[in-house]
């Protein structure tokens, strides 16, 4: 799946077509709520760890998003935003 959100973050960069934009976004939301159906539901101390193994501490500022500095953890540096 990670390969696929990368190529369609470079597709977003590289300023590809609206439509096709629109419909590689509708295909992976598709495939993330397959996957997500059959995978454990996750619980707010999860996540709360996973922030303080992310970031050193947790960051109630902005609990349920990422960063551009948390995303651009994941991402090669080429798509660093």
């Amino acid at each position: 799946m990670l390969p696929l959100y990368k190529n369609f973050v470079v597709d977003i960069m590289n300023n590809i077509e609206k439509e096709k934009i629109i419909s590689k976004r509708d295909l992976l939301q598709e495939q993330y709520q397959i996957i997500s159906s059959l995978s454990p539901q996750t619980k707010y101390e999860d996540y709360t760890k996973t922030q303080i193994h992310l970031l050193g501490k947790t960051n109630t500022d902005e609990e349920f998003t990422w960063s551009d500095a948390e995303i651009n953890r994941f991402l090669p540096k080429d798509l660093h935003i």
